[in-house]
């Protein structure tokens, strides 16, 4: 499964859809909960509420039209390669802090 995720931001926003999908669902909690975690980071200075909602929105996207199956969840083997992708757009700090963001929204 290749994305075609193209910034550091949407790395961001493809492991906050990989954490939330886990479960099956999301929630107005877990939203704020991302922006109040991403809104610290240099990457998302000067992104408001309503940028960082169309990011993920973007991002969801993104994830959802590359799978194969039209779920709402990715599939474990899919997972490994969007990891990759991931990496690839992350910094070693940044892939530190979005491991922090997962681990706190999980």
């Amino acid at each position: 499964m290749t994305v075609h995720l193209r910034t550091p931001r949407e790395a961001f926003a493809a492991v906050a859809w990989l954490v939330c999908s886990a479960d099956k669902s999301g929630s107005s909690a877990e939203f704020r909960f991302l922006y109040e975690q991403v809104q610290e980071l240099a990457i998302f200075q000067g992104c408001d509420r309503v940028e960082f909602q169309q990011l993920l929105g973007t991002t969801f996207s993104k994830l959802f039209q590359a799978l194969p199956t039209g779920e709402l969840t990715i599939p474990e083997d899919q997972v490994k390669s969007l990891i990759a992708e991931i990496r690839a757009l992350l910094s070693p700090e940044l892939q530190v802090e979005a491991y922090k963001m997962a681990e706190a929204l999980a």
